[in-house]
C-alpha cells in the first residue's frame, strides 16, 4: 500500500508539472532581447545583456511618484529577496520609465535596494511586456512584474502576492 500511495503521488506530481509547464507556454510572450535601456550613468545597453548569466529574472517596471511599486519593492520583493535568490537562483532587475527630470528622484529612491536599476525612457521594453492578470482582467499599470524565465519567455505575475510569485518560480524550477 504504501509503495502504490508513492507510487501515485509521484505521478500526480509529474502530471500537475505537465499541466504547468503547458500552461507556462501558453500564457507567455519572448522577451524584446533587442531593446536598449540606460544605465544608470546614462549608458545604453542591450536588454539582452540583462539577460547573458541564464538566470531567471524578476522585472519590476516602476516609476518614482508611484506608492503601490514602493509597497511592492518594499513589502514582496525586499522580504523575500534573499530566500528566493538562494532557492532558485532569481536575479531582480528594477526598470524605471522615469522621464529624465525624475531620474535623479528615481535613483535616489532606489539606493536602499540591492537590485540592479535601468531606465526604459521610451517605454519601449514595458511596451512589449505581457499585460498584468488583476481581478479577471489584463492591464497595463503599474507597478508591473515579469519573470523571465531562461529561455526569455516572460509572464506577468501579480507584484503583491508573494505566494504567487513563488509559484511560478516552484513552476518553471521543475521545468529545467
Amino acid at each position: 500500500m504504501k509503495v502504490f500511495v508513492v507510487r501515485f503521488m509521484a505521478y500526480l506530481i509529474i502530471m500537475l508539472s505537465l499541466l504547468s509547464v503547458k500552461n507556462f507556454a501558453q500564457n507567455t510572450t519572448h522577451f524584446p532581447i533587442k531593446s536598449c535601456l540606460l544605465t544608470l550613468d546614462g549608458d545604453t545597453i542591450q536588454s539582452s545583456n540583462l539577460l547573458i548569466d541564464k538566470k531567471p529574472v524578476l522585472m519590476l517596471f516602476w516609476f518614482a511618484g508611484c506608492t503601490g511599486c514602493k509597497i511592492s519593492l518594499d513589502q514582496t520583493l525586499m522580504v523575500h529577496y534573499k530566500d528566493w535568490e538562494q532557492k532558485y537562483g532569481i536575479k531582480i532587475i528594477a526598470v524605471s520609465v522615469d522621464k529624465e527630470a525624475n531620474r535623479a528622484k528615481a535613483i535616489e529612491l532606489f539606493k536602499k535596494y540591492p537590485f540592479e536599476l535601468y531606465f526604459d525612457i521610451d517605454k519601449s521594453i514595458f511596451a512589449e511586456m505581457p499585460p498584468t492578470p488583476y481581478k479577471g482582467k489584463e492591464i497595463k499599470a503599474f507597478p508591473s512584474l515579469i519573470y523571465i524565465n531562461q529561455d526569455h519567455h516572460c509572464q506577468a505575475v501579480d507584484a503583491w502576492d508573494a505566494s504567487g510569485i513563488e509559484a511560478v518560480l516552484i513552476q518553471d524550477k521543475l521545468m529545467y
